[in-house]
């Protein structure tokens, strides 16, 4: 009977512990920079590896979140399921073809972070495109005045300029313009983040690498996964370990140690009533 009892305990065990990884409440902020027909920098992606990389995603349980629900999320609220949702950065030109593409296909509305100064530039969105995101139900959000590092300039100098772009974005995108802010490079100290703080943008989103599981303590702060091809013998996090996530991954085998246990269960069980007869 033990033979029969033990493997069936083991697989219960195992079925829960796998169920446990799929009902974690997750929120992954994916960001983006290059998409191009020819990836050559570690940050640039192809939009075919993008949207492989999305739909991987998908076929692991997680779902698109909007904005609002990102905020809900952060302070504590609706924090039920596994979400993603899409960023770009810089505000090139061909994130901004990437994310009509990824409308058209897929029906995901995503955001993109702007530089104000580069606005217009050659490889950057001009101030029509931004208008048509605007009136499309894209998201626009705030990269910096300039891409200079904020841990590099004086802090009322940095509260000044964020303040200017700001203002020069939600007028220009009133419909879509949020107070979000992601800091250029990801680098941030305790001045430069003081520096958001006083400049009044609610939200700064770093390129820390992490998934977002509880209420954020520092919402100028807040963690994304940044694509970014890495050594092979790197010891740091990087994308593709998010591909699935590790515990979405380990989730599987778990499911498929419970179903092997519950065969052998069950074979043990046949096998030991055969026997009697």
């Amino acid at each position: 009977m033990i033979k029969v009892i033990f493997p069936l305990i083991l697989a219960l065990l195992s079925a829960f512990w796998a169920y446990s990884d799929f009902s974690e409440n997750t929120l992954l902020i994916l960001t983006f920079h290059g998409v191009t027909d020819n990836p050559q920098l570690p940050w640039e992606i192809s939009y075919l590896k993008l949207k492989d990389c999305v739909d991987k995603f998908e076929n692991s349980g997680y779902r698109h979140i909007s904005p609002d629900l990102v905020e809900k999320w952060l302070s504590g609220e609706d924090r039920k399921g596994r979400f993603i949702f899409i960023t770009f950065d810089d505000g090139l030109k061909s994130s901004y073809h990437a994310m009509k593409m990824l409308y058209s296909e897929k029906q995901i509305f995503s955001g993109i972070f702007l530089i104000t100064d580069f606005i217009g530039k050659p490889g950057y969105v001009s101030t029509e495109d931004i208008l048509e995101l605007n009136s499309s139900g894209f998201h626009i959000f705030l990269h910096g005045k300039s891409h200079d590092s904020p841990q590099k300039l004086e802090k009322m100098k940095l509260v000044s300029d964020l303040k200017y772009a700001s203002k020069f974005l939600s007028e220009l995108a009133s419909t879509s313009f949020r107070s979000w802010y992601a800091y250029p490079y990801g680098e941030y100290n305790e001045a430069s983040v003081d520096a958001v703080k006083l400049s009044g943008l609610r939200y700064a989103f770093t390129i820390d690498g992490d998934s977002i599981s509880a209420p954020q303590s520092n919402l100028l702060l807040v963690p994304r996964v940044m694509y970014l091809k890495a050594p092979e013998d790197s010891s740091e996090s990087v994308f593709h370990d998010w591909l699935p996530p590790d515990n979405i991954r380990t989730g599987y085998l778990k499911i498929l140690i419970s179903l092997f246990l519950l065969m052998f269960s069950a074979f043990s069980f046949l096998k030991r009533g055969s026997d009697k007869q």
